[in-house]
């Protein structure tokens, strides 16, 4: 069976509702501590470069009657920079710009207060050549150091950063320790490009800073601390509430920052007397904000650098970037569940045998009770071998494990004998998977039998915890930005699955998805009827397209120990399976042709690290292999969405730091003109009659609506609002007049898969299709 490493995981775990080089690093890194890795769950697709996503605000001052006197730590809220601290504030006197070799580094933006030196930098124009073209190279991850003039060195990855890419380039934020008031210089050293080869790249980049008194007029906004937060604590029920102590556990709203669009809102969970060694608030589903009147305030969960868990003072601080919110009175928040590590005393015995090596593998099935209720079940041991070629071989053990008791993580150790690393890995989440936990030695790996201890596990407990603040009434009501009514709402979506309303007459066809299989969840591609019979399992892989005969299956995948090898057909009579030739890692999304003769697919990076930094382009080829042409080249990212009925133009988009262009291409001339742009490099599809195109993009407050309009993006339409679920992947019927996606909600999805819905594109009729799960790619009568 097809399995999943670690980075695997990490890089290919879904095709939903982030684009193709899209990143959620942020939660990854908040998950790391004392050099305990959490992988995460499934059912988001993240690429394993550490790529942070950063808003830039483009906002004004605002003045609120009464708001400076509640100021007392902060000097404001600085767009793209974050909370700044009062006191003498610094800034970069000018950008600065660096080139060498054709790729440039400017520095764009610094802000120095009293606690934090924030740098903000881009790197363009990095070459093609210069990433990694097989899965196990190593590339450069070394991150700036900020040299002063008497020689020290301040490291980087002091309280966090933030960044975002495109193509060949990148754009990050870092913050570094405090800088004297006394010192105005200083140099920006990067001993290598990141995320590319050393070897392929210049190295030692010595970029000049020279700082210069903010000025008054600098762009904040105004911080407001909460001086008497109000918190009602409703008890928890966990299995052993005594040892678990959930009544210390109590939330505060601390502090606000008004801004033009909302409130960025900071709160704390204070856990002082609990037996637990870490508490997280990772999962916005469980996080409820309520105007006066009881109703939902959307919102986005964010993270800066106050967001973070401290053990030293037990209590972990998250914040929510609000909506407009247009009526007066008090707000609460409610916060539904935590993530919490508690530390237990338990063990099993694993017999390695006399000879253990590299890659082997043992299947385990051991039930381990761990106290206090819980129990978790290891299911096979894993000698790993290096996931990079150039890391030496370390003598350790991996552990995979499920639990039915709520675990969703654990750590795992070998208390006698020397070990140099260990951790494990869980989600913390509502989904239930599968997790990992491991170690390495000193030394060589011992003689067994090995008694394995699990020293913490990692549960998600059930509150309530509540906390209220009423913002202060401003001289002129914040207006929100008017939303377009879109067919499938919260409200819409519970309507529609009481109503359990049937397929309409005449409404068939045969549908090819992808979706996600537990344990190991992979991706394998399935072909079903639209009612859910004939049912065929085709293999792992994802993102399969029919011929237009129905006959055969083109999809990408299977990976083989890493990921994609290529693009695979399969003919659905016979089972049989063939390599497309001329594909290979790095390729993917693949799309046949109207006419049958030809696929279109998108070419990345051949380490096959799905959004990997790098080219990607357009290719196309005969079904049998022949005749490759690469239709769109340079540095940008563009990525294959769906051909036009016609069979001679591509949909396709471009994606820069600029943004996302959707364009239509000419496969026989390779001349291209623009459609309309577009925020977000998610999912496109068009109609059987090329007129129409149904397509993602990003909402307010980082929500992923669904939206069908004209091919030059005229006559908009939201078919849904991204609040509070999210909706992805459109595939058209053939008559023209559904949308299938799939709705990840965490309440009703076909576990661990999202749910599929049609959605009438005219009428706004809703229909829940309970017993279909993940994401469909390709639709024939």
């Amino acid at each position: 069976m097809n399995r999943k490493t670690y980075s695997q995981i990490l890089d290919a775990v879904a095709h939903d509702h982030l684009r193709e080089n899209a990143d959620l690093a942020p939660r990854i890194k908040s998950r790391i501590r004392k050099g305990k890795s959490l992988t995460m769950r499934p059912r988001m697709k993240i690429f394993a470069a550490i790529i942070l996503v950063l808003l830039i605000l483009a906002l004004v001052l605002v003045k609120v009657p009464g708001v400076a006197a509640a100021i007392q730590r902060w000097f404001g809220y600085v767009p793209g920079i974050g909370l700044v601290r009062e006191g003498q504030i610094r800034r970069l006197a000018a950008p600065v710009v660096v080139e060498r070799d054709g790729i440039s580094i400017t520095v764009e933006q610094a802000l120095l207060d009293s606690e934090k030196s924030v740098i903000v930098y881009k790197v363009d124009n990095i070459p093609a050549s210069a990433f990694p073209t097989d899965f196990n190279t190593s590339v450069c991850s070394l991150p700036p150091s900020l040299r002063l003039p008497d020689g020290q060195e301040l490291p980087s990855g002091q309280g966090g950063g933030g960044g975002s890419s495109a193509g060949t380039s990148y754009e990050w934020r870092f913050s570094y320790p405090a800088i004297s008031a006394d010192v105005n210089t200083a140099v920006l050293f990067f001993p290598c490009v990141e995320m590319a080869l050393a070897d392929k790249t210049p190295a030692n980049w010595e970029i000049p800073l020279h700082f210069v008194p903010a000025p008054p007029d600098l762009t904040a906004f105004p911080v407001i601390e909460i001086a008497t937060p109000t918190a009602a604590v409703l008890t928890p029920t966990p299995q052993d509430t005594s040892a678990l102590d959930p009544d210390a556990i109590s939330l505060t709203l601390d502090r606000a920052v008004q801004m033009d669009d909302g409130y960025l809102l900071y709160a704390t969970v204070h856990w002082g007397n609990t037996a637990f060694d870490w508490l997280e608030v990772i999962d916005p589903v469980g996080i409820h904000l309520l105007d006066a009147a009881g109703q939902d305030i959307p919102f986005d969960l964010t993270n800066d650098d106050l967001t973070h868990a401290s053990t030293d003072g037990r209590q972990t601080v998250f914040a929510i970037k609000t909506a407009p919110i247009q009526a007066a009175g008090p707000l609460t928040l409610i916060l539904d569940s935590v993530s919490v590590e508690l530390p237990v005393t338990a063990s099993f015995i694993f017999d390695p045998g006399p000879d253990p090596r590299p890659g082997q593998i043992w299947e385990l099935d051991q039930n381990v009770d761990v106290g206090y209720g819980y129990s978790l079940r290891v299911l096979k041991a894993t000698y790993p071998t290096p996931q990079m070629k150039d890391l030496p071989q370390q003598a350790g053990l991996s552990f995979d494990m499920l639990s039915d008791t709520g675990v969703n993580g654990a750590i795992v150790g070998d208390h006698v004998h020397p070990v140099s690393g260990g951790g494990g890995g869980g989600g913390g989440g509502s989904i239930p998977g599968p997790f990992t936990g491991g170690f390495t030695y000193k030394g060589d790996f011992p003689a067994g039998p090995i008694a394995v201890d699990i020293q913490s596990i990692y549960i998600r407990l059930s509150g309530g915890w509540q906390a209220q603040w009423t913002p202060p009434v401003t001289e002129q009501q914040v207006t929100p930005t008017p939303q377009l009514s879109a067919c499938l709402t919260r409200q819409g979506w519970r309507q529609a699955l009481n109503k359990n309303a049937p397929l309409p007459a005449g409404l068939t066809g045969r549908l090819a998805l992808f979706d996600t299989l537990p344990p190991t969840y992979n991706y394998q591609v399935v072909v079903v009827d639209l009612d859910g019979s004939n049912r065929n399992t085709i293999g792992f892989g994802d993102s399969p397209s029919f011929s237009p005969d129905g006959s055969r299956l083109v999809y990408t995948g299977p990976a083989q120990n890493g990921p994609s090898d290529g693009l695979y057909i399969t003919d659905l009579a016979t089972g049989h399976t063939t390599l497309l030739p001329g594909t290979a890692r790095g390729d993917s999304g693949p799309l046949w042709s109207p006419d049958g003769r030809r696929i279109a697919f998108t070419r990345g990076p051949a380490s096959g690290l799905m959004g990997a930094p790098g080219a990607y382009n357009l290719m196309i080829t005969d079904v049998d292999g022949s005749n490759p042409r690469q239709l769109t080249a340079g540095e940008n990212a563009n990525f294959a969405k769906a051909w036009m009925p016609d069979g001679n133009h591509i949909l396709y988009t471009v994606e820069d730091r600029k943004g996302v262009s959707l364009q239509m291409m000419d496969v026989q001339t390779g001349t291209s003109r623009p459609l309309f742009d577009i925020n977000y490099n998610g999912s496109v599809a068009v109609s059987p009659d090329g007129k129409r195109v149904a397509f993602e993009e990003m909402l307010p407050l980082d929500k992923y609506g669904l939206f069908v309009s004209n091919l030059d993006g005229s006559d908009r339409r939201q078919l849904a609002d991204g609040d509070p679920f999210i909706v992805t992947v459109p595939t058209w019927s053939p008559d023209g007049n559904w949308v299938v996606a799939s709705v990840h909600d965490p309440d009703t999805s076909k576990q661990p898969n999202p749910m599929l819905a049609l959605i009438q594109v005219d009428t706004c009729q809703i229909i829940p299709l309970p017993y279909l799960g993940g994401y469909v790619s390709s639709w024939l009568p």
